[in-house]
């Protein structure tokens, strides 16, 4: 392997890389961001926004590979998140009551072998040969989906390092254990510092958002800090019992929202089961104004999950984009189209389909430096 020319920039590529926030990290880093190929369509639906961020190519059609431009192969530095799709308990929409013992038990099974698009980012790696990768996923996909001997296998060429790290320690306000999974096709395997005491940052969801107006009536449009009405869509459907025992589905818009407004902060969503039992809807919580902020997740279809812990209106995409550590200069909207409820949603799935910055920011500088050593 030849080391860089003295002078030139090192090259970062996205590898399911999502809208970018990754390779923005790489950017601010010192690397030269060449471009990026992600297939999902919650990304390809929001074209403005890696277009208002980087000046490269986006591929979202695996067709048009065969015209990648030349600088996509051996960049020096690749990033991405596949999804971790069925691996996730928020990310699955459960198995339907109707279906059979042995069917629900197939399903359960898939579920849990499921590698999404791993197999994918692996041949891409494949294919480009970046001199580094690093990628975020669930640390749960070493269990089944995913072990390490499938890694060593898939990816023979590259010395692999497994970190499993929580977000919170680099300055996330959201806990959020992960996995991170880096290979080098140097001779020396990449040596990981992690910190030794939490990271500043902010501890709630209203340090990360505080500063931004939380009357509803207020937006600020160049931020995508634009508040969208609690009815204005439907947040989801389940069953509810009411006082007499009668079961019945809560699936209209006006119910629902008008419920997550009257919960406690830091209360997920209370109903009665199919068997009756009390539970709640695993995601789709108030935040908490005192304690770290719930996952923010794509919901379903790019519903609200998270509600403002102040008012119980959903939070802007902006709020969501400060919790997970994007900086306010990453464009979200850029005017090109009227922002309607229609950006809004693609807004709301995008930055819950997405990884906080926080250990980004902290990881790639090491890479950088690992890089630069080899």
């Amino acid at each position: 392997m030849t080391s860089l020319i003295e002078g030139t920039k090192m090259r970062a590529i996205g590898l399911l890389a999502g809208v970018g926030t990754l390779l923005r990290e790489a950017q601010e880093a010192g690397f030269d961001v060449v471009g990026n190929v992600d297939v999902r369509s919650y990304f390809r639906a929001a074209p403005w926004v890696w277009e208002s961020n980087f000046d490269s190519p986006f591929i979202s059609n695996l067709d048009d590979l065969e015209n990648a431009p030349d600088d996509w192969y051996e960049a020096d530095l690749a990033l991405g998140h596949p999804p971790c799709g069925r691996q996730s308990s928020l990310g699955f929409g459960g198995v339907p009551r109707e279906l059979s013992d042995e069917e629900r038990q197939r399903r359960h099974d898939r579920r849990a072998s499921d590698q999404g698009l791993l197999p994918l980012f692996t041949a891409l790696v494949r294919k480009f040969r970046p001199r580094v990768f690093a990628l975020d996923n669930l640390p749960k996909i070493l269990k089944k989906a995913a072990p390490k001997e499938w890694w060593e296998s898939e990816l023979p060429d590259y010395r692999l390092t497994f970190l499993t790290i929580v977000n919170w320690d680099y300055g996330c306000c959201q806990k959020r254990p992960r996995l991170w999974v880096i290979g080098t096709r140097s001779k020396k395997a990449f040596s990981f510092r992690p910190t030794k005491t939490r990271i500043d940052g902010p501890k709630t969801a209203l340090e990360a958002f505080g500063d931004l107006p939380w009357e509803p009536w207020i937006d600020v449009p160049e931020l995508a800090h634009v508040h969208r009405s609690p009815a204005a869509r439907p947040i989801g459907g389940f069953w509810c019992q009411n006082p007499e025992g009668e079961r019945y589905f809560i699936k209209h818009l006006t119910e629902l929202a008008s419920g997550f407004i009257s919960i406690p902060s830091g209360m997920n969503w209370p109903y009665i089961s199919q068997k009756g039992r009390p539970t709640h809807k695993m995601g789709r919580v108030r935040v908490h104004p005192d304690r770290p902020a719930a996952t923010v997740t794509g919901g379903g279809g790019g519903g609200d999950n998270l509600l403002h812990p102040l008012t119980g209106w959903p939070l802007t995409p902006r709020e969501r984009a400060r919790l997970m550590g994007w900086p306010d200069d990453f464009v979200l909207w850029n005017s090109s189209e009227p922002f309607d409820d229609t950006v809004h949603r693609k807004l709301i799935q995008i930055t819950g389909k997405a990884v906080p910055s926080e250990f980004p920011r902290y990881l790639i500088p090491q890479l950088r430096r690992h890089l630069r050593r080899s």
